[in-house]
């Protein structure tokens, strides 16, 4: 884009020989379409961005290899080693801390690259402190001279300043407090009291921040990363497993048969479906939006949820088509300027966006992809961490669907099935909904009863117990309401056993937090509860996805409250 305004009148000379050299005829002229210049230039400037990714995606992989590499070898680590040899930490969890670690650099890089991280009313002073001393400019820099040594002084001063940036800031270094999941102490809880050799720490960041091309270093262009580099990194670490030998102090990443892409079902959604799925989706949705009375509020108001939302690809897409409409709305102009569209990028991504996957992973990429987008200087992301959540989204249910109950027309002899056993479970169901509707009967009396419960003769420890067990099993929010069923035995002997064995196998004592754990349960009417369901009983879009090793079936459109 070429401001032609801003060059005749401020009499930019470099930017008009820019534009002609850029626009001039010769640039299309050719005897195909396909060989003028300009396709030339495109295609060219393609095939090194490809490259350019390839080797950012080896360098992510190489960086996260070194770091638990460095971290296992270090001689004062004991404690790290010992928990990771007792299984009190697991590899899984070991390379989610160090992944939250490049997370945590990546997001530095991005927002020191754009000027957007310190605090812009801070002293000129404290600005080019953290900038020369503290910085991962400063580490960047460094890690293309030197290689390095055994000393940890550099990680140290690094977990000073991501420290800092978790919940108090420094005024002294402009530093704001960034707070949100990914800057707090748990996010790389083991890896905080780790030591980590210089050399280590040099050459992960070198991997991180730079490429080899004949021969030379060259600087990775973060300041322009896009949610689409992300993703493609995303995918592509989906793929690896990490392997851990303590003995010869080695961490490795491989690609396993049962990797985490497979059994999460994770696939990058490419761009042009993206693109497609917006134009015919959304548009219509905005178009509506911007006739209503107050269009700000009534585009602030659309609510847009992923099921599936990866590393955030379509939820940012999605944003920066709202934001833009936003931005010309507040400001009368139909190409608004940088700040306003940036300012609008963060009320929507803060209003408008929420996504669910049940990769753990994804979810944390996503909110650092959606973090750097709507980065403000100075301001928190903590805004972000309860609309991005970590679940099943086909798991999960409705208040309207659980007062239903199971329908009689589910219990279907199907191929494969046990006859007698199917019979039994549908008179079961239909024996349970009718104790339902004589207990519902009761139901007029409850104010009674609740009025003359003080004065009843229950015992005061146990309805205090009652309450404490209540209160931990609805501390998981997004677990008050759900449809999961297990299936029974099929085998008539089998379960008439486990009927008998039941009681004394402490049936429904089994801790909550595993169940939790087990299914990572997400119902979005409780999940999203304040954000989705307040006002309003449906989504003005949704995306759901039904996704498979080998097909993936889009479906969109307005959602009701049921969805």
């Amino acid at each position: 884009e070429f401001d032609l305004e801003g060059i005749f009148e401020g009499e930019l000379y470099p930017d008009f020989v820019l534009l002609w050299l850029l626009c001039h005829e010769s640039r299309v002229e050719a005897e195909r379409p396909v060989e003028c210049w300009l396709e030339r230039w495109s295609e060219e400037s393609y095939r090194q961005g490809a490259r350019a990714l390839d080797a950012l995606r080896g360098g992510v992989e190489r960086a996260i290899a070194l770091l638990g590499r460095g971290f296992i070898d270090h001689r004062a680590n004991t404690t790290l080693r010992d928990r990771l040899r007792s299984g009190e930490l697991n590899t899984q969890d070991f390379y989610r801390q160090i992944l939250r670690l490049v997370y945590r650099l990546i997001f530095l890089f991005v927002s020191e690259d754009r000027g957007a991280l310190l605090v812009p009313q801070a002293p000129l002073e404290a600005k080019e402190t953290y900038l020369n001393y503290y910085s991962t400019n400063s580490l960047r820099h460094l890690a293309e001279r030197v290689r390095g040594g055994a000393h940890s002084d550099l990680y140290q001063g690094l977990c000073t300043v991501m420290g800092l940036l978790g919940d108090q800031g420094c005024s002294e270094l402009a530093l704001p407090a960034l707070g949100s999941y990914l800057w707090s102490s748990k996010a790389i809880l083991d890896l905080e009291s780790c030591a980590l050799a210089n050399r280590f720490l040099l050459e992960a960041i070198r991997s991180l921040a730079f490429t080899q091309r004949d021969r030379s270093l060259w600087r990775v262009d973060y300041r322009n990363l896009g949610s689409e580099e992300l993703g493609s990194i995303y995918e592509s670490l989906l793929e690896l497993h990490p392997q851990i030998n303590l003995e010869a102090a080695t961490f490795e990443l491989k690609i396993s048969a049962g990797h985490e892409r497979k059994t999460t079902g994770s696939y990058y959604t490419p761009h042009s479906l993206v693109r497609s799925l917006l134009d015919t989706a959304l548009e219509p949705v905005l178009e509506e939006k911007l006739t209503a009375d107050d269009p700000e509020k009534a585009l602030l108001e659309v609510k847009i949820c992923d099921p599936a939302c990866g590393s955030g690809h379509f939820l940012i897409a999605a944003a920066h088509r709202i934001a833009r409409r936003l931005a010309s709305v507040r400001t009368g102009d139909e190409e608004p300027s940088p700040q306003a569209l940036q300012g609008a990028l963060r009320d929507v991504i803060g209003h408008c966006l929420y996504g669910v996957d049940l990769n753990p992973m994804a979810v944390e990429l996503c909110k650092v992809s959606l973090w750097m987008e709507a980065l403000e200087p100075g301001r928190p992301l903590s805004f972000l961490d309860h609309h991005i959540q970590c679940g099943n989204s086909l798991l999960g249910t409705t208040p309207e669907l659980l007062d239903q109950g199971i329908p009689q027309e589910a219990f279907k002899v199907l191929t494969g099935d046990d006859k007698t056993m199917v019979s039994a479970l549908k008179k079961r169901n239909k024996e349970e909904q009718d104790r339902i509707e004589f207990v519902k009967l009761y139901m007029g009396c409850l104010p009674c009863i609740l009025v003359n419960y003080p004065n009843s003769h229950c015992n005061y420890n146990h309805v205090v117990e009652g309450r404490k067990r209540l209160g931990h099993m609805f501390g998981y929010g997004s677990c008050g309401w759900h449809d999961v069923f297990h299936v029974n035995w099929r085998g008539r002997s089998t379960q008439d056993m486990i009927g008998q064995l039941g009681p004394s196998l402490g049936h429904g004592k089994k801790p909550f937090e595993e169940v939790f754990g087990d299914e990572l349960l997400l119902a979005r009417t409780v999940g999203f509860a304040q954000e989705l369901f307040k006002e309003k009983p449906w989504l003005e879009f949704a995306m759901p996805r039904v996704i498979g090793a080998e097909i993936r079936i889009y479906h969109i459109g307005k959602m009701q409250k049921a969805a």
